[in-house]
């Protein structure tokens, strides 16, 4: 049974596009959620809880290696339309299912968050927890 994992989640980065310009125009539609585990990890599932965040696309980094990989075939639906509050501050569950490949000797983790409403100022996932296995050092 999959146990939770010692991780810590670092402060949200805000992806702001500006125009031609230099100016920005609205505020940021995505946020990078960057997590680190204590140690390398088989991670089973990702939990959290929703804050207005419209979808998810996860990436992580295997111990040793530096190079993000996508975890996610494509971001992952929270909210059914980012103009309406159905699920936008429901539990979320990311599994095995959504996941291209195992998730095995994982050291980071990478959470894309999106929002294309304007709606929504702020959107983010709170409570964020992440449940495995530990590795057994090489």
């Amino acid at each position: 049974m999959p146990m939770e994992l010692e991780c810590a989640v670092k402060t949200p980065a805000f992806v702001t596009l500006k125009d031609v310009d230099g100016v920005l125009r609205q505020p940021p539609r995505v946020v990078i959620l960057d997590v680190s585990l204590k140690y390398p990890s088989s991670i089973a599932y990702i939990s959290f809880r929703n804050h207005y965040t419209h979808s998810v696309t996860v990436k992580y980094v295997k111990e040793g290696e530096q190079q993000w990989q996508l975890c996610t075939a494509t971001s992952v639906e929270l909210m059914p339309s980012c103009h309406c509050e159905q699920g936008a501050e429901g539990y979320a569950v990311l599994g095995r299912e959504h996941f291209l490949c195992p998730l095995e000797r994982v050291q980071h983790l990478r959470l894309i968050l999106r929002q294309p409403s304007p709606h929504w100022r702020e959107f983010s996932v709170k409570d964020l927890r992440c449940f495995g296995e530990r590795c057994q050092s090489l």
